[in-house]
């Protein structure tokens, strides 16, 4: 791969990332039409502020949907529709129950 073809992925990865909230916002928005009781949270080195320009962002989408199997690819190609191929994000679908699990072991999330 050519050193401009580094350089151009690495400028759609940043613009990517100066819209991540805007992005997150419509995350969100998507889950919430599909499921409204849905929840989306970042969490690892995003949301602890300990992210590095290649990190990606971890989002996970908390939803009952994600109950079957069936429904938590529903919803993840619902959700993946947002995303460009550039995107860092990363999504996790998980069920309520699954959430509380995920808890033992987050330090630090924030909820979009």
């Amino acid at each position: 791969m050519s050193l401009g073809l580094y350089r151009r992925l690495w400028e759609r990865r940043a613009e990517e990332l100066r819209n991540l909230w805007a992005t997150l916002e419509r995350l969100k928005a998507r889950a919430r039409e599909l499921d409204p009781g849905a929840q989306v949270y970042v969490f690892g080195s995003f949301a602890k502020g300990t992210h590095r320009p290649d990190s990606d962002v971890d989002v996970l989408v908390v939803t009952s949907l994600a109950e079957t199997e069936e429904g938590r690819l529903y919803v993840r190609a619902e959700l993946g529709r947002i995303l460009s191929p550039y995107s860092p994000i990363e999504l996790h679908i998980a069920t309520p129950e699954q959430f509380a699990w995920y808890l033992q072991f987050l330090d630090v999330y924030v909820e979009v």
